[in-house]
Formats: structure tokens, sequence, C-alpha cells
């Protein structure tokens, strides 16, 4: 499994499932989010299309999503005819959302700033310089986590015919 599992809301979801027959060729490949089977439905704003090469002996699938809403946010499942799955987790963003200050507030509804650490007061030659210097992020730290666990999937499950394609 390969390719992008974030996607801002209001965008467009792109997912891909492709399937290569062994001795048969698969006649179909059904799409699941958070279990329900998914299918073509304009009101929505769902479309499935499916694509067969018979030379290549390979069937695709794509499922579009044309304007993403935070509810689309899950696990979507693509599954052939005889039975093999993938899945895909997929986040939708709100890239409209604030980013707001994190403070700490005791009973009597004080307020206090988070001190920096020492870490982020000093540059590289050990000279404070008012916080430019900081550690990674936990976002970033998730990002990377998601990035290796994707990697480890896919080279765990290299033997699959199915793949899916995020994009």
């Amino acid at each position: 499994m390969t390719g992008k599992t974030f996607v801002n809301k209001d965008e467009q979801l792109r997912l891909m499932c492709n399937a290569t027959g062994g001795e048969s060729l698969p006649d179909e490949i059904d799409w699941f989010f958070k279990g329900e089977k998914l299918s073509t439905d304009d009101a929505k704003g769902i479309s499935i299309v499916k694509q067969v090469n018979l030379m290549d002996r390979t069937i695709h699938s794509v499922l579009k999503i044309k304007s993403a809403q935070m509810t689309d946010a899950g696990s979507y499942v693509c599954r052939t005819s005889d039975l093999q799955v993938n899945s895909a987790q997929v986040e939708v963003l709100n890239a409209e959302s604030k980013n707001i200050k994190r403070e700490i507030t005791n009973s009597s509804q004080d307020k206090y700033d988070i001190p920096k650490s020492r870490h982020d007061r000093l540059d590289k030659s050990g000279s404070e310089n008012g916080g430019n210097v900081s550690s990674p992020s936990s976002g970033q730290h998730i990002i990377l986590l998601i990035i290796f666990l994707i990697c480890l999937v896919t080279l765990l499950t290299d033997g699959y015919k199915t793949t899916m394609i995020v994009t």
C-alpha cells in the first residue's frame, strides 16, 4: 500500500485498488468503509470506476469522494471476489482550524505560561537564543511513525495480490 493517506477537508479523496490474477482473474472489486459496502452515489459525491485488462490479467478499481468531509476519515477496504483484501486508514484534515496557544490554568483561573526547556533556549553553541532551536514536535513524530508503519505493512504484505494506492 502506498500513497497519500491524508486529505484536506473539501478536497477529493481518491483510492485505487489493483488486483492481478494468477490462474483466474477476480470478477469484481468491492469497496467498504467502516464495514459498510460502498457503491456509486452521485448525491453523496461517491464514484467507483472499474477497469479490466485481460492482456495483463489485472483489474483496477478507483473510489473517488468528490469533497471529503471529517466523517469520511476512517478505514477503507477493497476486497476482490476471490477474497483478497487490502485496506488504508485515511485521515481528513481540517485545514481551516486555527492553532491555539496552550496554557496551564489553576482552579482560580490564573494563567501560567509553560516554561521552555533548557534545550529549547540554547543554540548549537550552547548560548541562549530565546527558543529559536527546538526539538521535533509530537506531530512530526506521529507522521514519522505512520510512514514507518506504512513501510512495514508494505514489506510484510508484499506477497499479496492486491494493492491500494491512495492519492
